[in-house]
């Protein structure tokens, strides 16, 4: 079970990081569709 809980946190802390790119991308780069980039971060908010 400990195993379970590991890859738990472990996939919560990928998903944070890959928030905080889409999120730097939307915000920072000129040019990013942001529809998609919502509905990008919506995704991951749904893990």
């Amino acid at each position: 079970m400990a195993k379970r809980r590991i890859l738990k946190k472990e996939i919560s802390y990928v998903a944070g990081e890959l928030f905080s790119e889409v999120l730097v991308c939307k915000l920072f780069i000129p040019g990013v569709e942001e529809d998609k980039a919502d509905v990008l971060m919506i995704r991951i908010l749904d893990m």
